[in-house]
């Protein structure tokens, strides 16, 4: 625990070009807005961790399971299917990393950092258009509502975690049937037809 609170400073992300917040430099990247993460949209954040690799955390709204995590930065490794259902991946030590932990204390910096100055934010709608994807209108009409848009939301924010190496396989386990989207067949959810190239590919 002393170990690490020493190097704090060394493994928090350094790629932020801010004042200085204290004796620890604030977050103050980009949050990707999303659209539905159930049960709200979330802000979703990738953090560069030691242990863990670059990892994403969500702004939790304290209402999927107890008060006491609102506005807490939950670390997540992508959005997958349990019992029919999408499903928010868990970091398999618990949703909530304990308290003192390098996850926890990389959530604890990420609220203060918010607290201070909320992040500025990237809409997931403007950020699939810019990749050339079609709007979750035109999936849901192309699909005949197969895939409706919160499952697409779901595949977006999976593409975004891809994309800076955080969808944490690793991470998916007994309660995760696969994450939405995937097209690998040790990722995808068994029984879902279209992956998320096939969606863009529909336009």
């Amino acid at each position: 625990m002393k170990l690490l609170l020493e190097n704090w400073r060394e493994y928090l992300n350094e790629n932020v070009d801010v004042e200085g917040w204290g004796s620890i430099e604030p977050y103050r990247g980009r949050a990707f807005r999303t659209g539905i993460l159930p049960p709200a949209a979330r802000l979703v954040v990738v953090v560069n961790t030691r242990s863990h690799g670059p990892t994403a955390f969500y702004q939790s709204t304290g209402t999927g399971t107890s008060a006491s995590t609102e506005d807490m930065w939950v670390p997540f490794g992508g959005v997958g299917i349990y019992k029919g259902k999408l499903w928010v991946v868990k970091n398999p030590a618990g949703k909530m990393p304990k308290k003192g932990t390098e996850l926890y204390l990389y959530g604890e910096w990420l609220q203060k950092s918010y607290e201070q100055s909320p992040f500025r934010e990237v809409l997931w709608r403007d950020w699939i258009q810019s990749k050339g994807f079609p709007s979750y209108e035109e999936v849901e009409k192309l699909t005949n509502n197969e895939v409706f848009r919160i499952e697409y939301g779901g595949m977006i924010l999976n593409m975004f975690l891809n994309k800076n190496k955080a969808l944490k396989p690793g991470w998916c386990t007994k309660k995760c049937e696969g994450f939405v989207g995937a097209e690998n067949p040790d990722t995808r959810v068994s029984g879902k037809r279209y992956s998320l190239r096939d969606l863009k590919n529909l336009k």
